[in-house]
């Protein structure tokens, strides 16, 4: 692997391995990997293109990831839309219990949903519902909100309220929607690998979407799991090996760029 030292806010929260002066980059067979510490863990950072689709997508990414590396867990960390402003914010996380394909259904008269719900790694789900308590992120005069259920997942960027509303129909009760976890789910359930899904809401789907939220979300997200993952101990049940972190020389993008 090669060293990197590139600062990109992506990384704001992985910290170089013991003995190196940055993060370490290198390809594999079929993607291109940067290694550090995620909280207490050795880690690997890969990206995905946009969707669970193609051959850079998140089904096919995920699948090639854990027959390289073998990884105790799986995050797939990004942004999601909301479905609830009255109950929701922008800028809260949703930890993905299930994921509910949308896009699998019989089209007649009516719609019938015809795709099974797939659900993250019983380890991560307990450790993410019982060790975030003592996490808090401002957002102004207010601290960031978790909320840990249904998230629908399919092939289209959303951005129609009826259509997002019709949506509901394939899970009453879910939490909001993206694109990337069908596939990523679907890829650890095969091969058997811990995985779990956490994305902060960026916007709501309703024909209003834009950019401006995107940033703290980012940080949202990203800052939750690294919490939960610098607990003692916390992936012991998986055969992760915990490691104390490193004096911090995290890479980080000034706010003011």
């Amino acid at each position: 692997a090669n060293k990197s030292s590139t600062c990109i806010s992506k990384h704001a929260y992985f910290d170089r391995l013991l003995g190196q002066n940055g993060l370490l980059e290198g390809a594999m067979s079929h993607a291109t990997y940067r290694f550090g510490m995620f909280g207490r863990y050795r880690s690997a950072h890969v990206e995905c293109s946009m969707g669970a689709q193609g051959r850079d997508g998140a089904t096919l990414t995920t699948a090639s990831a854990i027959d390289e590396l073998k990884p105790k867990a799986v995050l797939v960390l990004g942004i999601a839309f909301g479905i609830d402003r009255e109950k929701q914010k922008l800028g809260d996380v949703i930890v993905a219990e299930t994921v509910f394909p949308y896009e699998l259904a019989k089209v007649a008269v009516t719609i019938t949903p015809r795709g099974q719900p797939l659900p993250c790694g019983a380890i991560l789900s307990e450790r993410f519902r019982t060790r975030r308590a003592d996490w808090s992120l401002a957002r102004g005069a207010e601290l960031v909100a978790v909320h840990q259920g249904p998230l629908l997942s399919g092939a289209k960027l959303v951005n129609n309220k009826q259509f997002r509303d019709n949506l509901l129909l394939f899970c009453p009760t879910t939490l909001g929607g993206e694109m990337e976890g069908e596939g990523a789910y679907a890829a650890a359930a095969r091969a058997g690998s811990e995985i779990i899904l956490v994305k902060r809401i960026c916007d709501w789907a309703d024909g209003q979407k834009n950019d401006r939220a995107q940033p703290f979300a980012a940080r949202a997200a990203v800052s939750l799991a690294n919490h939960v993952l610098s607990k003692l101990s916390v992936l012991d049940a998986l055969g992760a090996k915990d490691i104390a972190p490193p004096a911090k020389t995290i890479l980080l993008e000034p706010e003011h760029q």
